[in-house]
């Protein structure tokens, strides 16, 4: 009887996890492709958990908003953040971040790789790379490029583009 008595409280306390929905946090507008990727894994953790996950599209501030949201979740595997390169990348371009990379966040896995491609207009006269960088230097500041916005993976993948093929591009 006693044994059964000590054991009661410990029954109580245990639950079947997943008890309520998971939230995934993705620090990214809808559509986007870190949007598109965690819709794919939240229906898949869901049918596998047998409880919904929710993705909260968490955008602004590089992604920050949705790091330091995830970062003052409560730590009982409810919340889910979707971390892309911006957050490493924000580490060295913001003086103060509410959130540590390091001391915040476990990994637990990498879901994709992304690669980066060199896109023009069809009615810019050129047909390949070199073309593009030696048509740059004729027009020194006078070629724009596009990024998804100021800091991200795409921004600094172009500017070290200008920076290895010595070129001024103007960043809108």
């Amino acid at each position: 009887l006693t044994t059964l008595l000590i054991s009661l409280p410990a029954l109580a306390w245990a639950q079947v996890y997943p008890s309520k929905p998971v939230r995934l946090i993705a620090a990214s507008s809808p559509g986007s492709a870190v949007d598109i990727v965690s819709r794919v894994i939240a229906q898949k953790l869901s049918e596998q958990l047998g409880q919904q996950v929710v993705v909260d599209n968490r955008t602004g501030a590089g992604g920050n908003l949705g790091a330091e949201l995830a970062a003052k979740a409560a730590p009982d595997g409810y919340t889910v953040f979707m971390a892309t390169p911006a957050q490493a990348i924000n580490t060295g371009l913001y003086r103060k971040l509410d959130y540590d990379l390091v001391r915040d966040f476990s990994p637990v896995s990498q879901l994709t790789v992304g690669h980066y491609c060199v896109a023009v207009h069809p009615s810019l006269p050129v047909q390949s790379v070199k073309e593009l960088i030696a048509l740059a230097r004729a027009r020194r500041g006078q070629l724009n490029y596009a990024s998804a916005g100021n800091g991200n993976a795409t921004h600094l993948a172009g500017e070290l583009f200008t920076s290895m093929a010595k070129i001024e591009l103007v960043h809108v």
